[in-house]
């Protein structure tokens, strides 16, 4: 599966989780659209967490780039999340050219 649309869903803060439990796992989804939920910052948080921390490893040289997230775009507008998470997704997007997240300010 390379693309995959949960909007729309009522995913909360714990589905942002098991979410972010899975993607490490999952080599060939590039676009992800998690749009119109209510995950908030803890749900996206634990979605973005490890693809951050996949992304530093690949550039440290510590983790195989065979093994790498191909994760191009993903999508978590109106999530209830507010100003914090602005953080993370900026250092995300500054360590890696390759990946568009797209998030509101909602």
């Amino acid at each position: 599966m390379v693309q995959l649309n949960l909007s729309n869903n009522n995913l909360e803060p714990y589905s942002g989780k098991v979410i972010g439990k899975a993607l490490p796992f999952n080599t060939h989804l590039a676009f992800f659209d998690l749009s119109n939920n209510r995950l908030g910052n803890e749900g996206i948080d634990a979605i973005l967490k490890p693809i951050a921390r996949q992304k530093f490893a690949v550039m440290q040289g510590i983790a195989s780039s065979k093994l790498k997230m191909k994760m191009r775009k993903l999508r978590f507008n109106n999530n209830g999340h507010d100003m914090e998470i602005f953080k993370l997704v900026k250092a995300i997007m500054i360590a890696s050219n390759d990946i568009f997240i797209e998030i509101d300010n909602k």
